[in-house]
């Protein structure tokens, strides 16, 4: 399974996907700044299981995110959770196309997640360094 995040100053969106694409689920967590890298690794694997999905399952790793306080704490909960690659969505990610809102600020990084974070775009970029 591949799991893509997007980090948002509101919540933080995030789905499974089959590496052909499907979605296999999808959810949503407050955005709390004041949570550790832990407390969000808790809030992730609960919701995994929520859907029935376990960490081990989890092949592929893609985020986004705008805000500066969360994304090393996520990166390092997701660091914690699965031993796969993990690519975090920002300047320097080479998209293989024009980037749909520009070059990455914080509206660009969303939208490649959530424009070209289908599965099989983002198993291919884990793969080979492109999406």
């Amino acid at each position: 399974m591949i799991l893509a995040l997007n980090i948002g100053n509101s919540n933080i969106t995030f789905g499974g996907y089959t590496p052909d694409g499907k979605l296999v689920f999808s959810s949503r967590l407050f955005a709390d700044t004041a949570l550790s890298s832990d407390e969000l690794l808790y809030k992730i694997v609960n919701m995994l299981a929520l859907y029935g999905a376990e960490p081990q399952q989890i092949t592929a790793v893609i985020f986004s995110s705008v805000v500066p306080a969360l994304t090393p704490r996520l990166r390092e909960a997701l660091r914690k959770m699965c031993e796969c690659q993990i690519m975090e969505v920002g300047p320097g990610l080479k998209s293989g196309g024009a980037h749909p809102h520009g070059q990455p600020g914080p509206a660009g990084r969303r939208a490649a997640v959530c424009h070209r974070g289908r599965a099989a775009a983002v198993h291919a970029a884990l793969r080979g360094g492109e999406l």
